[in-house]
């Protein structure tokens, strides 16, 4: 039986076929150094700082989408207390521990 060579024929997909890998970019030392970031005027503009008031109706905003977003029953059983006591507490217009922190918040404490 005459001896024949069979040639691989390996497809693209093949696992055994080893991906070419790639190259590696040197870098010239000249190229190292960052480049410097231009200076501002330091002008914040309109946007530039939360007074009190904002601060304290952006915890309130917080808070109220937190409170709908959280597992109360969790957090509850975790503290030993009941559901409803903790939504008490964060319920808008009474005095729990919303109004407490949004009333510190707001004085600038």
């Amino acid at each position: 039986m005459p001896s024949t060579k069979r040639e691989s024929s390996s497809s693209p997909n093949d696992p055994s076929t080893p991906s070419p890998k790639p190259k590696k970019i040197k870098s010239s030392p000249s190229s190292s150094t960052t480049p410097k970031k231009e200076k501002t005027s330091g002008s914040r503009g309109e946007f530039g700082k939360l007074t009190d008031a904002m601060r304290a109706e952006l915890l309130d905003e917080v808070i109220a989408h937190g409170a709908k977003s959280v597992n109360l029953e969790e957090i509850a059983q975790r503290f030993g207390v009941k559901k409803s006591q903790l939504i008490d507490q964060l319920k808008p217009n009474r005095t729990n521990i919303r109004s407490k922190a949004v009333k510190a918040i707001a004085s600038g404490a």
